[in-house]
């Protein structure tokens, strides 16, 4: 069965798959295709984040009876982690690898950490709080997504 957890995981290995490409291009000199795989990877971050924010936070929220704790700081990472992810992809519109490297260093102060709290706290609380039936309800709502 697949779960929250499992299928935000991937998620997240989708999204580093595009960014290490986006990554490599810019230091193999590939403006055009980064910008590219910058684009790419700046869509699927903001859907991911508005899929968390619009359906998984409020679970884990609405089953824990926790608003406001650790869901507020995960909101304010994210907008952490959009200003970044703008930033890179504006610093390649405008061919500037040095400020590109800039908002990766930005995303990538707060990224791993953001993620490591969803993988290893919220996901598998947010499944462990669902019966069998709803995890893979919300999972498969997830895919769809």
């Amino acid at each position: 069965m697949d779960t929250i957890t499992s299928f935000a995981r991937r998620e997240h290995r989708r999204l580093d798959a595009i960014l290490r490409r986006a990554s490599a291009e810019v230091e193999a000199g590939q403006v055009e295709a980064a910008q590219a795989s910058c684009v790419a990877f700046h869509r699927g971050l903001c859907l991911h984040i508005a899929t968390e924010e619009q359906l998984l936070f409020p679970l884990f929220e609405a089953r824990s009876g926790m608003v406001g704790g650790a869901t507020a700081t995960l909101r304010q990472e994210h907008r952490e982690i959009e200003a970044a992810a703008r930033l890179m992809c504006e610093a390649l519109r405008r061919d500037d690898p040095v400020r590109f490297r800039e908002g990766l260093r930005l995303l990538e102060a707060v990224r791993p950490e953001h993620e490591s709290k969803e993988e290893h706290v919220l996901y598998p609380t947010t499944d462990h709080m669902l019966s069998d039936r709803e995890c893979a309800a919300v999972a498969e709502r997830l895919h769809r997504l």
